[in-house]
């Protein structure tokens, strides 16, 4: 993406031929649409899928912009079919073809760009801790009966999920898995975490920071590729698999692989 401030010039003008940006689209098509229409139908049937709703209820990018194409800034797409894009306001004509015009991106949203990339680079920055074992999911639902996720059965009894919570350390770094903990979970982590400390904590061993890479990809689509886009929805969908998988909840019905027993 282009920064503020900053011109289009001759390192950042990348030309794609008709045909090689209409390939590009429809292998961007085919990659997400199986994940998206099957989600779809389940939403129309009323079935739920503790797995892969998560990126679509608890993520706010509606299935039909992740499945829009868009080729980014910097790229210029040649052809006469590139017209089309032109019925899109970002969009702009030049001699090279059309393009997504950087000046167009809106001023009110510099400074929530320049907060991200501070928070990803800060992120990346830090050690990877590799040692909370996922124990979000186990927090939710400590000493709650009215449990996240109703129509999933648990593992383990409830004395047991609260058993393998007291005698782990939990060490959360992310405030928003953080904020989902019962009451009495909260004061059991070793951080009293606040929306103000993920510049602070946000560490690259953790799952959800690492699935939000979808957010912040999205967040700041079109003016990102699309391929950036699919890349970190992919990724989060791996990520949440592994996730519920070492989750107190049963979810052999949803995934082939086994459980992660991290009570063990």
């Amino acid at each position: 993406m282009i920064s503020r401030g900053q011109k289009l010039n001759p390192q950042h003008r990348h030309v794609i031929g008709e045909r090689q940006w209409i390939i590009k689209q429809r292998d961007h098509l085919k990659r997400l649409s199986g994940v998206v229409k099957a989600h779809q139908q389940r939403a129309v049937n009323g079935e739920k899928h503790p797995i892969i709703d998560f990126l679509f209820e608890y993520y706010h990018f509606k299935p039909a912009k992740l499945l829009e194409w868009s080729p980014g800034t910097g790229v210029f797409l040649a052809g006469n079919r590139a017209l089309r894009f032109l019925t899109k306001k970002i969009y702009c004509m030049s001699d090279l073809g059309v393009y997504i015009d950087p000046q167009r991106f809106p001023e009110k949203r510099h400074a929530g760009l320049d907060w991200v990339l501070n928070l990803l680079q800060s992120t990346q920055k830090r050690s990877p801790f590799l040692g909370c074992f996922g124990l979000h999911e186990w927090c939710m639902v400590y000493e709650k009966s009215d449990i996240r996720h109703r129509h999933l059965p648990l593992r383990l009894t409830h004395s047991q999920t609260r058993r393998v919570v007291e005698l782990a350390q939990v060490q959360c770094t992310h405030y928003d898995a953080f904020r989902f903990y019962s009451k009495s979970a909260k004061t059991m982590n070793r951080f009293s975490l606040k929306r103000a400390d993920m510049m602070m904590l946000e560490q690259p061993g953790c799952l959800h920071s690492n699935m939000d890479l979808y957010r912040w990809a999205y967040k700041y689509h079109p003016w990102l590729a699309s391929e950036l886009v699919a890349e970190t929805f992919l990724l989060a969908l791996k990520i949440r698999e592994t996730d519920m998988r070492a989750s107190p909840y049963d979810v052999s019905d949803y995934t082939l692989l086994p459980a992660i027993q991290i009570e063990t």
